[in-house]
């Protein structure tokens, strides 16, 4: 590989056909991501835990788990792990590694999705040269759920190298090419106007609660959400909607769990890979997105004439209760370089759900909010 970066589409497209990762299907081939699938393998855990860095996965699911049918429920509150259909069985060349996140739409039915490897330390890392097998460790908070088998919770994305922009990169780009952030007004950010500039190639992105539905607060419910049905489920049974205070702040109840959105629309160029990150606990004890990948073309619009789009932020608070204002930083986004473009950038794709969301968006399982 010439260049180094993230891999698109189509380069994890011939690690499959290449038999570099055993039980790999194409049609699980994203913009920019692999999404890997469940087995009925699956045991559930007294607790979370990390592989030693000799130990397999297999052999402390057998000795601390119990093993459940696969179309069990999944109590929230309590740990279970899924082996992964997909192994590798050849060490990937050009020292490729990966990491992952939870999609999207697991993220955000509050449920936490971890990627482990056999002797790997480390939540959601592949190290260059694996080979074994891979498992989903899975905690469902706000909700009982029922996953069937074949089904995702992470999405992949591999690197031929680190390539993420640093400062000076990230502002030689981030006013060209159409721009890659806008207010609510459609008006291009430019770097130099940002208000947080971050020095760790970072973008700072805010609160909005100028939406016509502000957020979205969980509520607690014994029905199970089936995660291989879609729009089959009443949100209102699930979510309470978030009101503004005469302040017009919002508040958290302590342990919550809310869908809110950003401020700023994001438009990713189809050059880049995009990374969503909480921000440190010096802007509070609130866990903020889960799931962070944000795929090339992202806001672009099929012909490039998009002025990005908000995004949807998955927010946990462990504050014993925490105010929050229009325009706090809350979140920020990171971007590596793709070694190549994708074929298909995210906007160029048919049915993507999230394509017309402005403000907060549920998940898919979900009808619309009326």
């Amino acid at each position: 590989m010439k260049y180094g970066g993230a891999l698109p589409g189509q380069l994890i497209t011939e690690l499959v056909e290449n038999g570099f990762i055993e039980n790999a299907n194409t049609k699980n081939v994203c913009t920019d991501t692999y999404d890997p699938v469940t087995t009925g393998e699956v045991y559930r855990l007294p607790r979370g835990f990390l592989p030693k860095s000799n130990e397999r996965v297999e052999d402390f699911v057998h000795y601390y788990g119990i093993r459940v049918k696969p179309d069990s429920i999944l109590e929230a509150g309590v740990c279970y792990i899924f082996r992964l259909a997909e192994k590798f069985v050849q060490k990937i060349p050009d020292g490729v590694h990966a990491h992952a996140n939870p999609k999207s739409n697991i993220g955000r039915v509050d449920i936490m999705s971890r990627l482990l490897a056999d002797g790997v330390p480390k939540f959601n890392f592949v190290p260059k040269g694996y080979t074994g097998s891979i498992w989903n460790m899975v905690e469902a908070r706000s909700f009982a759920v029922t996953a069937n088998e074949g089904m995702s919770f992470s999405q992949i994305r591999f690197f031929s190298q680190e390539t993420r922009l640093d400062e000076f990169r990230l502002g030689t780009i981030f006013n060209s090419q159409g721009g890659m952030l806008f207010d609510r007004h459609g008006k291009q950010i430019l770097y130099e106007d940002m208000e947080s500039p971050s020095e760790d190639g970072s973008i700072p992105l805010s609160l909005g609660l100028d939406f016509s539905v502000v957020g979205f607060e969980a509520i607690k419910n014994g029905e199970p959400i089936n995660l291989s049905l879609t729009n089959y489920y009443d949100p209102r049974c699930f979510f309470r909607e978030i009101l503004l205070s005469n302040d017009s702040s919002i508040y958290f109840n302590p342990n919550s769990f809310s869908i809110l959105s950003t401020e700023e629309s994001v438009r990713v160029l189809p050059t880049l890979a995009c990374e969503m990150m909480p921000m440190d606990e010096g802007n509070g004890e609130i866990r903020v997105h889960y799931a962070g990948y944000i795929a090339p073309g992202w806001g672009v619009g099929p012909d490039g004439t998009c002025k990005g789009r908000p995004l949807t932020l998955e927010v946990r608070c462990f504050e014993s209760g925490f105010m929050a204002r229009r325009g706090q930083p809350f979140a920020k986004i990171y971007f590596d370089r793709m070694i190549e473009r994708p074929l298909v950038h995210y906007d160029q794709q048919p049915g993507t759900k999230f394509k017309v969301q402005d403000g907060p968006g549920l998940a898919k399982y979900f009808k619309s909010w009326k």
